[in-house]
């Protein structure tokens, strides 16, 4: 399930746009659907909705068993007495070495979405909570176990939102100026799922690693998934469509610019989308990525779909971005 994006500076070097070019296919049936997507990430997101495959998908993301002589000292660093308590095979703590350093550790905690047995909503059914992450960075002691790094605070129990899981880390180069490196977390926004459709956002979020404390600084879409059921066969059939935009993230760097933009691009029917993210001061006084231009893909969570992306460039509220 890992998928990494390289980032560039200025330029994006070493890619064919049309890997992040929009496609649109017709399967006359569920089990055809499969070879109408194209993008590795998507076809992995579809066996694990339709079929609950999960083989390396904890393996991948670093997982530790619960034998592991580590696992308690991450929990420990990186849960606090706010924590949710529930069930343990809901919890999963994980750790990566960082491949730009020998001596750090990607250490993490993931609490799935579950359901607050103590609360009911206005309709007298049960509050789903949100997942949690936790992220900090570990070093390796004289005795073979794991430290916090000095002087950087981890980030603990983070909302990761509704209806979202996690789905990689991503350790591309992700260099923000003064903010430092950054290390990306990719999730998938889920929507659907009821008649043979399913669809999601991938989105993107920046940590920066900058002391004193890891922090969210950039979340963004960049990608945009749909399977919708159709017609009917008289074999009992149903012809299912497939809708792909992928997106790539750009880091704009200029000389004695204390932060680089941040661009979001893709390709929608040979139709360049851009989204453009600066640095700004958020409500807490600190310096944070937010959006300069609309949203350039389909919004899943308000059950959007190419047709009304193509109803926002005809209207004039979305604009093609020039091309280069």
């Amino acid at each position: 399930m890992i998928h990494r994006y390289l980032t560039a500076l200025t330029l994006i070097l070493m890619f064919n746009l049309t890997s992040f070019a929009s496609s649109e296919k017709k399967a006359n049936d569920l089990n055809a659907t499969p070879s109408a997507i194209i993008h590795n990430t998507n076809q992995a997101y579809f066996r694990e909705q339709m079929n609950g495959e999960m083989s390396n998908y904890w393996k991948n993301l670093g997982q530790l068993g619960y034998d592991h002589p580590n696992l308690y000292t991450l929990f420990y660093h990186l849960s606090n007495s706010k924590s949710r308590s529930q069930s343990p095979n809901t919890i999963h703590v994980g750790l990566l070495a960082l491949p730009y350093s020998k001596t750090e550790y990607l250490g993490w905690v993931y609490w799935e979405s579950t359901p607050d047995r103590g609360q009911l909503n206005k309709h007298g059914l049960g509050i789903i909570l949100n997942p949690q992450l936790s992220l900090g960075i570990f070093v390796k002691n004289q005795f073979d176990a794991f430290d916090l790094k000095k002087n950087l605070k981890p980030i603990i129990n983070f909302d990761m939102g509704e209806s979202t899981e996690l789905a990689s880390f991503d350790f591309a180069n992700y260099d923000l100026g003064t903010m430092g490196r950054a290390i990306g977390v990719r999730t998938s926004v889920n929507s659907c799922g009821a008649g043979g459709s399913l669809c999601s956002n991938e989105q993107i979020r920046l940590f920066s690693l900058r002391d004193p404390s890891i922090r969210e600084v950039l979340r963004a879409n960049i990608g945009y998934f749909g399977v919708y059921a159709g017609e009917w066969h008289q074999d009992g059939t149903r012809e299912h469509f497939t809708e792909e935009l992928p997106g790539v993230l750009v880091i704009q760097s200029e000389k004695n610019k204390t932060y680089p933009q941040i661009l979001i691009k893709a390709t929608f029917r040979n139709q360049p989308l851009q989204r453009v993210f600066s640095v700004k001061k958020n409500q807490q006084g600190l310096q944070t990525y937010q959006a300069l231009t609309p949203e350039i893909f389909p919004l899943v969570d308000q059950s959007e779909s190419f047709e009304d992306l193509e109803l926002r460039l005809r209207k004039g509220s979305l604009k093609a971005a020039a091309k280069h």
